[in-house]
C-alpha cells in the first residue's frame, strides 16, 4: 500500500524531555495495559527508526527486512 502525497503523516518533533513526558502521560492514562504497551512500543520503535535513519545506519535492505518486505517475486 502506497501513501498518497496528500495523506502524508504530520511531522512531529519532540525533545527528549517532551518524549519522556509523553511516555509518562501514556503510563498514567486510562488506556488498558495492553494498549499502553502497544503505544509505548510504537513510540519507542519510531524513535529508534528515526535515530537509525539520521545516523545513516539503515540500508534499504535492512528496512525491507525490518518490515518483512520481500525483494523476490513469489512464483505463481
Amino acid at each position: 500500500m502506497v501513501m498518497a502525497e496528500k495523506n502524508k503523516p504530520d511531522v512531529i518533533t519532540l525533545t527528549p524531555d517532551e518524549a519522556e513526558a509523553l511516555r509518562d502521560r501514556i503510563i498514567r492514562s486510562t488506556l488498558a495495559e495492553h494498549d499502553q504497551k502497544t503505544v509505548l512500543s510504537l513510540l519507542s520503535f519510531n524513535f529508534w527508526l528515526q535515530n537509525q535513519l539520521e545516523r545513516s545506519k539503515l540500508t534499504i535492505l535492512r528496512l525491507r527486512k525490518i518490515f518483512c518486505l520481500s525483494t523476490e517475486k513469489i512464483p505463481k
